[in-house]
């Protein structure tokens, strides 16, 4: 949409409507675990952890009564605000595993601020031309003593270590579902770590695959995640690159049958 438009549309339409057009710029048109998430909603809260322009906030928002979504640089929280629901909360914050600020790097690829790459950590962006930087306020998920947690989705572009390990005792009290993307090419040699960390704490982990839910195999981190499958922005992810794993806690072992059954319906 060119500068024209973009003033004649602010002009014309409610600020809501703008909002929620501008919340879904970039947005990709399909995430397929998006698809699971209605098999996760036990109907109380959903916590986005790296909400960026609400891709799993706005939909959530229809599945449980109360989303908080975490997004920390101040123009993108502003927008997710004016385009989500009464019953999300949006904070201005990242979170870590520790209290204070820290360094919000934005990417920049073909002159377009890459906001999904943002990320707290250095060097994880090869490839991109340039970034822009925010110092944002860092807090423990732990310090904001959230209840009745059903889901934790957590994307935070290689700082999900130090978010679960601020999420310790949340995660221990809750048993919440999470969703969490982890990959390799942040940092190397870390991944199965935390997936590890996870799973000894009672969590099965798993992913969808070609239309199945797989059971993750310690040791094939590599195997689902091939370097020639990595992407660059305004390129489809690749079905076969896995970066979005569930970790479901053993005693709710049927939320994997019932995802399963989603996409049995699917392939129908």
């Amino acid at each position: 949409m060119n500068e024209r438009l973009k003033r004649l549309a602010r002009t014309v339409l409610p600020r809501s409507i703008v909002a929620s057009l501008q919340a879904r710029r970039h947005v990709p048109a399909h995430d397929p675990e998006l698809e699971l998430l209605p098999a996760l909603a036990r109907g109380r809260t959903f916590v986005d952890v790296g909400a960026n322009r609400g891709t799993w906030t706005l939909p959530a928002s229809r599945l449980f009564a109360e989303v908080h979504a975490f997004e920390p640089v101040a123009s993108m929280a502003e927008i997710l605000r004016r385009a989500a629901p009464s019953n999300v909360t949006v904070h201005e914050l990242a979170l870590s595993d520790h209290e204070g600020t820290g360094r919000f790097a934005v990417p920049i690829y073909q002159g377009r601020a890459i906001t999904t790459r943002a990320t707290l950590e250095s060097d994880v962006n090869v490839g991109f031309d340039d970034e822009t930087v925010h110092d944002v306020r860092l807090a423990r998920l732990d310090s904001l003593g959230l209840r009745d947690i059903d889901v934790v989705k957590i994307d935070v572009e290689g700082h999900e270590g130090a978010a679960i390990e601020g999420a310790r005792e949340t995660i221990d009290r809750e048993r919440p579902t999470l969703v969490v993307e982890i990959e390799e090419r942040h940092h190397a040699g870390q991944s199965e770590a935390i997936i590890e960390r996870l799973t000894s704490r009672d969590y099965l982990c798993c992913y969808p695959i070609e239309g199945r839910i797989e059971h993750f195999r310690p040791g094939s981190i590599d195997a689902l995640q091939p370097s020639e499958l990595v992407t660059m922005p305004g390129h489809p992810k690749a079905s076969l690159y896995i970066n979005n794993f569930f970790f479901v806690p053993a005693e709710r072992g049927h939320e994997i049958e019932a995802m399963e059954r989603i996409l049995a319906d699917r392939r129908r």
